[in-house]
């Protein structure tokens, strides 16, 4: 009786949801993961929550029932045929829980939902980069140069927090990535008390830390912020086995990084470890057809144009950005005039009072500087102005604003905000792109998809004190 309740419940849900897809029309090509599917700025229609929703129930419910009872045909004896003579011994065999033909129904709908699950693919993000045991310093204001300032009263220091952009990163893209998608760190572990504890934390965030290594004599890094009441941070970070952990590298062949970058769907770069060490993985992602995120912030450095050229998107934020358009010849490789004047229009319409036309035209123009020197997709983050896509060769852009705070919550802290727009941003375009395709292809709409999610994560870290502990799930 429960079994076949089972049944109509997930047939009735199957048949409302497949109703509500043909009423709803809207967005028929969006197919994310049930209930938590991104469907942009706008958000899903109740049609398609519906769907999604009663989707999710009765594709579960079907393959429950259907296991179960498959299990009940393969397990449960059956006797026989023959007389039940009470005197008689019988010997009983399995295969008698349910008729055979339910049994092959049920069998087909577990084989059917397995080979989907393996077309389907499941996802790996590996995440190269630093990781840090973070010292939070409360003050009032930040110091002037030769000034020493004491920390607020009432307040104490909050001390080996896990921390490090690399960590950041792969905390939030763990913690954001669906089922189906693993997330693997690459980094060095200092070898120390605080190397042990920042493993452990990566670890209990469902990381893979099997890539990383331990670094024998070579302390962890780390990282000194200080926090304003308002939540800004400024901070000085000591490299420790993020600089100085890599010698092992050096001594892999080509064929051996290459089957460390291989076997992952994604990879994640930013500036806080040595630049060759970037620049050969991004080399290896090249050669295996991994798509590559580098994240511009960090150390103050140059930007190579073979590893601009191996990335899918470049992610700087507005300082960043201004810092690397002038190195790279100037605030623009080409006069602002020659910015498409109707592309400024319609950055300024979707912006709205968050933007002016001189903050447009100078992202759009550092932006082009940079696509000049090799990248491709630049993703400008704006902080509370929101973020901005500007596609290969400025043929258009994309312009996300910032998702508002849940009511009652206020800016904390601001640290690891931007990491953890970026785990989002990953771990949402990995959902979104198709098998083997490179996700720096996917529309506008379904990139502004995944910035407007990265958005949200960023917005709920800014609520928590931390880096790594302030991801949201």
């Amino acid at each position: 009786a429960v079994l076949g309740a089972s049944l109509g419940g997930s047939a009735l849900c199957g048949i409302g949801s497949w109703s509500a897809r043909l009423a709803g029309l809207r967005g028929w090509g969006r197919w994310g993961p049930p209930i938590f599917a991104d469907h942009g700025a706008g958000g899903p229609t109740f049609v398609e929550r519906v769907h999604s929703i009663s989707t999710y129930l009765s594709l579960r419910v079907a393959v429950f029932v259907a296991s179960v009872l498959l299990m009940a045909h393969v397990v449960l004896p059956r006797r026989p045929p023959g007389r039940k003579d009470a005197g008689r011994k019988t010997t009983l065999r399995p295969g008698g829980g349910i008729p055979s033909p339910v049994a092959a129904v049920c069998s087909l709908v577990v084989l059917l939902t397995l080979a989907s699950r393996a077309a389907a693919g499941t996802g790996s993000i590996l995440v190269a980069g630093s990781v840090n045991a973070d010292t939070f310093l409360p003050v009032g204001r930040f110091p002037s140069p030769g000034e020493n300032l004491t920390l607020l009263p009432g307040r104490r220091p909050r001390e080996d927090v896990p921390g490090g952009k690399g960590c950041n990163q792969a905390v939030a893209a763990s913690r954001l990535s669906g089922d189906d998608v693993r997330t693997a760190f690459l980094g060095r572990f200092g070898d120390d008390p605080a190397g042990t504890a920042l493993e452990r934390a990566l670890v209990e965030a469902g990381v893979d830390t099997s890539p990383s290594r331990r670094c024998a004599g070579v302390p962890s890094g780390r990282g000194y912020v200080l926090v304003l009441p308002d939540g800004e941070v400024c901070a000085v970070v000591s490299g420790g086995s993020n600089a100085d952990g890599w010698s092992d590298l050096d001594d892999m062949s080509d064929g051996e990084v290459d089957g460390l970058v291989s076997s992952h769907s994604l990879l994640m770069l930013q500036c806080e470890v040595p630049p060759d060490v970037n620049l050969r993985l991004a080399r290896a992602a090249r050669r295996t057809g991994v798509p590559v995120l580098l994240d511009a912030g960090g150390e103050d450095r140059d930007m190579e144009r073979e590893l601009l050229e191996c990335c899918s998107f470049v992610i700087p934020n507005e300082t960043e950005l201004g810092r690397l358009a002038r190195r790279m010849g100037g605030e623009g490789d080409s006069d602002p005039h020659e910015i498409d004047g109707g592309l400024v229009d319609a950055v300024l319409d979707a912006a709205g009072p968050r933007l002016d036309r001189e903050t447009v035209v100078s992202t759009l123009s550092s932006a082009r500087a940079l696509q000049h020197a090799g990248a491709s997709n630049v993703l400008v983050t704006l902080g509370p102005r929101g973020s901005l896509l500007v596609r290969p060769g400025g043929s258009s852009a994309v312009y996300r604003p910032p998702c508002p705070l849940p009511p009652g919550a206020s800016v904390v802290d601001e640290t690891g905000a931007g990491d953890c727009y970026r785990g989002a941003f990953a771990a949402s375009l990995l959902g979104r792109r198709p098998p083997g395709g490179d996700p720096g292809d996917l529309d506008d709409g379904a990139l502004g998809g995944c910035m407007a999610r990265a958005s949200a994560a960023g917005a709920l870290a800014v609520t928590r004190e931390g880096a790594a502990p302030s991801v949201p799930s």
